[in-house]
C-alpha cells in the first residue's frame, strides 16, 4: 500500500484483522516504534523520540478489528516504509509505504 501526503499534513496507516483478542504495533523500516495498540488500548511509551506526540489512533474503530494510526505533522524525514503487526489468535501484516511532498 502506498500512501502520499504534504509536509506539514498528516498520513495515515490501516490494518485490520476480524477478532477482538488483538495487539497492533505500527513500526517503521529501522524498526522504531511509532505507536502500540494492546488490549483495546493505546501504548506507545516506547515510541521512537521522532514519533512523539504526533500519533493518532481511533478507538471506535477498534471494535470492529480496525485499527488506524494517523501520524500528524509530516516531515520529508518521514517517508519510508511503515509496518503494522498485528498478533492475538490470528495474525495480520501491512506494509505502507509513505511519500511526503
Amino acid at each position: 500500500v502506498t500512501v502520499e501526503g504534504f509536509v506539514g499534513d498528516s498520513a495515515v496507516f490501516s490494518c485490520s484483522i476480524p477478532e477482538k483478542e488483538f495487539s497492533a504495533h505500527l513500526r517503521d523500516d529501522e524498526e522504531k516504534s511509532v505507536c502500540d495498540i494492546t488490549g483495546g488500548n493505546r501504548t506507545c511509551a516506547d515510541q521512537a523520540s521522532e514519533y512523539k506526540n504526533r500519533v493518532k489512533t481511533f478507538f471506535e474503530d477498534q471494535k470492529k478489528g480496525n485499527f488506524t494510526f494517523k501520524l500528524n505533522g509530516l516531515q520529508k524525514t518521514d517517508a519510508r516504509k511503515y509496518q503494522c503487526h498485528i498478533t492475538g489468535p490470528s495474525q495480520n501484516h501491512t506494509i505502507t509505504e509513505l511519500h511526503v511532498k
